[in-house]
């Protein structure tokens, strides 16, 4: 997700009072066997206004947060594939709705 900085705020703001919803959709089973997780780009240090020592800090100074699934060109050519495609991006559904709530 590559969010506005109004989008950014929410989502981080949204962490910072309970990170359990979005913890629980990126540690999912099906999520972590598709994209192993998030990245992106993070701050270097928590940015203003959010406690230094908070537990969910990692996600706090997320500036993108970005899910990645590598596919092998036998993967990317076999008949399957277009369903794998439906299958990761139903899966990747309520990570990428999370944010859409809080702006």
């Amino acid at each position: 997700m590559n969010l506005k900085p109004s989008e950014l705020t929410a989502f981080r703001d949204a962490i910072s009072r309970d990170a359990c919803e979005f913890k629980t959709i990126i540690f999912e089973k099906k999520f972590v066997e598709y994209f192993g997780g998030v990245n992106g780009d993070s701050s270097k240090t928590i940015p203003r206004g959010y406690a230094v020592d908070h537990p969910d800090a990692v996600l706090l100074r997320l500036k993108t947060v970005i899910v990645t699934h590598k596919v092998t060109d036998e993967a990317a050519t076999a008949p399957g594939f277009y369903g794998h495609v439906l299958d990761a991006f139903g899966v990747m559904k309520p990570f990428r709705q999370y944010p859409d709530r809080f702006v």
